[in-house]
């Protein structure tokens, strides 16, 4: 039984080389272009949010109540 899960294991491994030998799949490409873009729009909103933490007044004024809710 070991032998065999062994020889499978080495057959798998066999063709996954073999496919990366070959080149990278068009799906494969595909997939990893829309996880790249997912990622740089995750990064654009979280720096959006961040700029957004600051109220910039337009001249010096004091605060003087905070509503929270």
């Amino acid at each position: 039984m070991k032998v065999e899960a062994a020889r499978a294991q080495v057959k798998t491994i066999e063709a996954k080389l073999a496919e990366l030998r070959k080149g990278t799949r068009a799906e494969n490409k595909k997939t990893a272009m829309g996880q790249v873009e997912r990622a740089i729009g995750a990064k654009n909103e979280a720096l959006v949010a961040l700029n957004e933490r600051y109220i910039i007044a337009p001249a010096d004024m004091t605060i003087e109540t905070i509503a929270l809710k």
